[in-house]
């Protein structure tokens, strides 16, 4: 009878233990397939590489739009295959990846190759005076940092970067203020360049001037990327290409800074027979322009309607061409209502405003005061214009 019921509650254990085992594994078997579907995923989105069987300590994410539609090669895949042995590189569609995207492919990275953090992590992606582009929805300005879609971008980066992040775009280094708040934001050094970043025949070095950061030893095979002749990291390759729908993206422009030019770059020798230009704007905006006219270009740091003149070079030769500056905003959903009990400080309405130039945003707009025949005075935490 004794022994009856020793071996009853041993068996009562066995019950509790199995079924606790059964409650951890289903969980996880039911995880594994999530984080297989993400990776297949996002496998269809990005490419990755590493040549070394050392351990991995840098991160080289590029983005696809370095890509020089001048030329047949994926000047993204050279760069990724020219990754030095302790250096995973990563490629990334940028017109169908979101930042949300881009930080999970990099968590994904360090899951893979059982990485707590990187040394650096560096962004290989165009770049101008006044900001570069990640993604679709992420281009980083002054004003668009303070976007909360990027703080948090830039917070869990952070975190993945033990020491520095880098910069591959071109021109970025002349900008101290845009450095300086992401270096606030991450808590971490940024490393920039103060020229052209890319191939020696597109008048670039591999060097990174604010923070001296050799890129060629640091990430690179130093062999393989100096026999690459077809990259350049700066907004500036124009092609001749009319076949295009409506506002379609044919190339790049960089404006380096007021009065210092504009500068066109055209690649392989390109010319344009009737002297038009297709151009962007990096943050979405899209020109026709002809030299020595006047153009439309609504800049991302607000300025006053007016025109200014800027320098162009067109395969050598310099052009003067002046810009109209708009600054139009698209607004939306407009409407604005009250309760009769309502009170200072109530919020009334809220305006969804989208621009090319600023990340979108919605300034809440609250009562301040007076309440006679319907009429009251109006706030915009944001700074914004009420026009009757």
């Amino acid at each position: 009878m004794g022994s009856r019921q020793k071996l009853s509650k041993r068996s009562y254990l066995w019950i509790i233990l199995f079924m606790m085992i059964i409650t951890v594994i289903v969980p996880l078997i039911g995880k594994s397939s999530a984080i297989a579907q993400e990776l297949t995923f996002n496998d269809s989105t990005t490419s990755s590489q590493f040549n070394g069987l050392a351990h991995a300590n840098r991160l080289l994410l590029i983005s696809s739009g370095i890509d020089n539609p001048m030329t047949e090669m994926d000047e993204s895949i050279l760069l990724r295959e020219a990754a030095s042995e302790d250096t995973i590189a990563v490629v990334y569609d940028t017109e169908s990846t979101s930042l949300k995207q881009l930080q999970l492919f990099v968590e994904i990275t360090m899951a893979k190759y059982a990485i707590k953090n990187f040394e650096s992590i560096v962004f290989a992606t165009h770049g101008h005076y006044d900001g570069f582009c990640l993604t679709q929805d992420g281009c980083v300005s002054q004003k668009s940092i303070e976007n909360p879609l990027f703080t948090d971008f830039w917070s869990n980066i952070s975190k993945y970067a033990k020491n520095r992040i880098d910069l591959l775009g071109c021109y970025l280094g002349q900008n101290e203020n845009l450095l300086s708040q992401l270096a606030r934001k991450t808590q971490r050094n940024i490393s920039a360049s103060t020229n052209i970043t890319g191939s020696l025949e597109h008048n670039g070095d591999w060097f990174l001037e604010v923070g001296k950061v050799d890129l060629q030893k640091t990430y690179f095979n130093e062999q393989v990327v100096n026999q690459i002749s077809t990259i350049s990291l700066a907004d500036g390759d124009v092609v001749s290409n009319y076949d295009v729908y409506e506002n379609g993206s044919v190339a790049t422009v960089c404006v380096i800074a007021e009065g210092a030019g504009m500068v066109f770059t055209p690649s392989g020798g390109a010319t344009s027979g009737d002297g038009n230009w297709i151009i962007e704007n990096a943050f979405g905006n899209y020109q026709n322009i002809k030299t020595n006219a006047v153009i439309d270009y609504e800049t991302y740091e607000p300025l006053a309607s007016g025109n200014k003149t800027y320098t162009i070079d067109v395969g050598g030769t310099a052009y003067q061409i002046t810009l109209t500056i708009k600054n139009e905003l698209e607004v939306a959903d407009q409407s604005m209502g009250i309760t009769e009990s309502a009170s200072n400080n109530d919020v009334v309405g809220v305006v969804y405003v989208s621009s090319y130039d600023i990340a979108d945003y919605t300034p809440n707009f609250t009562i301040t005061g007076g309440n006679t025949n319907s009429v009251f005075g109006l706030s915009n935490s944001s700074a914004g214009t009420i026009i009757p």
